[in-house]
């Protein structure tokens, strides 16, 4: 589950009346980073471990994720569902809130496999781009099918290297072909209740 300092969806108002933050405009802040730095970040989980990540580059790559889906269309009920979670949490999520779903929806081997075979296809989609990703491309991920609120707050093309970096500690995740370190970076594959994600909650 991914952890975060926001509970309210943008594009919903809360119903005591007060307005919902933007995901441009709530920034969450948290300890182990630079000072005065303003970082949302999401913690990706998949069977008791993680990672801390970029909301952006979650969100980008739940996107991709969900291009993929879409290609195969074999009209299967969960993995429609899980398609709908990728889109609403891609394209719509308050700052340190992205929740993939994975523990949710991939709970057997099966699943699991065709998880990682579909996320090499968006790693190879991500390559296929030569280095950048333009504000078109960007756009068009956040205006498809079933999304809450599209919004694309680049100016210019972007890497594709920090969207790459994630999606290979995703497959990593599940995979579980991954070493946990003592001393973990913020952004290191950690055991999910281990003592620094206490300090950085």
């Amino acid at each position: 589950m991914s952890r975060g300092s926001y509970g309210v969806r943008p594009g919903r108002q809360p119903e005591d009346g007060t307005r919902a933050l933007s995901p441009i405009l709530a920034i969450a802040f948290h300890p182990g980073f630079e000072p005065n730095i303003p970082m949302g970040t999401s913690f990706t989980e998949f069977a008791g471990y993680g990672f801390w990540a970029r909301d952006n580059h979650v969100a980008v790559w739940l996107c991709l994720l969900v291009r993929q889906i879409d290609k195969e269309n074999d009209g299967v009920e969960w993995k429609h569902e899980l398609r709908q979670q990728f889109v609403e949490s891609g394209t719509a999520y308050p700052p340190g809130c992205v929740y993939t779903g994975l523990d949710k929806f991939i709970d057997n081997n099966e699943k699991r496999e065709w998880m990682i075979t579909l996320s090499w296809k968006a790693f190879r989609e991500l390559d296929a781009l030569k280095g950048s990703i333009t504000i078109e491309q960007l756009r068009a991920l956040s205006e498809m099918k079933g999304n809450w609120e599209p919004h694309v707050t680049n100016s210019e093309p972007v890497s594709i290297t920090f969207y790459r970096e994630f999606g290979e500690k995703w497959i990593k995740l599940l995979e579980g072909n991954f070493e946990t370190k003592t001393d973990p970076e913020w952004n290191d594959i950690v055991v999910k209740f281990h003592d620094f994600n206490s300090r950085r909650g």
